[in-house]
């Protein structure tokens, strides 16, 4: 069986342990299977690029979009897929939004069209408003995927009706421990991850290292629209102080940040994808952003007060989910091929 995995894009480094967590479990679920990884990063320049960001930059910093990314209205995007044949589907994480799943309709489209199965697995959405819901039902109802494994209750409770199979899932992070075993450090230090709130006072003697998963924002060329949205909305002068702080740590590589959130004693951040690595590689995390996107934590219990202090995640409770997870994404599969 040769399986599709159709990557979201690596504009933050979270995306890449959900696309690595997410080819983990296909391998788990499917050890004879060949998985094909293909980015969406193309999609994203192609209905990005003349858009919202444009408007923005052109208010704020008085300069063009044209000018700074160029004008991609004219061009055609090459589809990888198309030179490919292949069994099933997946697309993975936080993909359950209007923005990010009309970047995927048409090809989704085509796929279901030719009477693929499409999976979206450890899927959720970054909010749950019934304006929300309602807009990305309607683009789902075009698509007809076959298959949700949901990443928090909310999403499995606002969209597994409009799947054939259905199952309230994790997050594909949740098994980036599997994909990669990083070395261990010699000497302690805490990870603090920053960039929707100030970083609070840490009251330690250790060395503290600032992780920021957005690596290509300072490269200005290769800078992704949706930083450039962030960093024009919100603090553009807190960027410039950020670039005064100690130990911050910038990589391409998601495997640098692996080695990091796997040796800390604790990691604090407003991201779940800096917590949620380093809860699976058995440290401690506390998370200090109010969003929807949190909802992850709350299928386990160990996590429940994970906003107000820095807690571990039960391990056994994480294995039983994990299994529990990769058989039924069998179950569903072998109930669809057959």
């Amino acid at each position: 069986m040769r399986i599709l995995l159709l990557r979201t894009y690596l504009i933050n480094i979270g995306n890449g342990f959900i696309d690595k967590g997410a080819k983990t479990i296909l391998n788990k679920a499917f050890p004879d299977a060949e998985v094909i990884e293909i980015s969406g990063y193309s999609r994203l320049i192609k209905y990005k690029s003349g858009t919202v960001i444009k408007e923005k930059m052109q208010r704020v910093l008085n300069i063009k979009g044209d000018e700074y990314f160029g004008d991609w209205s004219k061009t055609s995007f090459f589809d990888l897929s198309d030179l490919l044949d292949f069994d099933m589907v997946v697309i993975p994480g936080c993909i359950l939004n209007k923005l990010h799943l009309i970047r995927f309709q048409d090809i989704l489209i085509k796929i279901r069209k030719s009477g693929i199965p499409i999976f979206f697995l450890g899927a959720g959405g970054s909010n749950y408003s019934d304006e929300f819901v309602k807009n990305s039902r309607n683009i789902l109802k075009k698509i007809d995927p076959q298959v949700l494994i949901s990443r928090d209750t909310r999403a499995f409770d606002n969209y597994s009706d409009y799947f054939d199979y259905s199952y309230d899932g994790l997050d594909c992070a949740f098994f980036i421990d599997e994909w990669y075993k990083p070395p261990s450090s010699n000497k302690p230090f805490l990870v603090a991850n920053f960039d929707k709130v100030n970083e609070p006072h840490l009251d330690t003697d250790n060395l503290i290292i600032r992780s920021d998963h957005v690596p290509f924002a300072y490269n200005r060329k290769s800078r992704p629209f949706h930083h450039v949205q962030y960093k024009i909305e919100t603090k553009l002068e807190k960027v410039r102080e950020e670039k005064k702080r100690e130990n911050l740590f910038i990589s391409d590589n998601i495997r640098d940040y692996l080695f990091l959130y796997s040796n800390a004693m604790e990691t604090h951040s407003d991201r779940v994808h800096a917590c949620v690595p380093t809860l699976v590689y058995g440290n401690k995390a506390k998370f200090y952003y109010d969003t929807p996107r949190g909802g992850l934590f709350e299928k386990f219990t160990s996590l429940k007060e994970i906003n107000n202090k820095p807690v571990s995640i039960d391990r056994k409770d994480l294995e039983q989910k994990r299994e529990s997870e990769i058989d039924m994404l069998k179950k569903f599969s072998k109930e669809i091929m057959n």
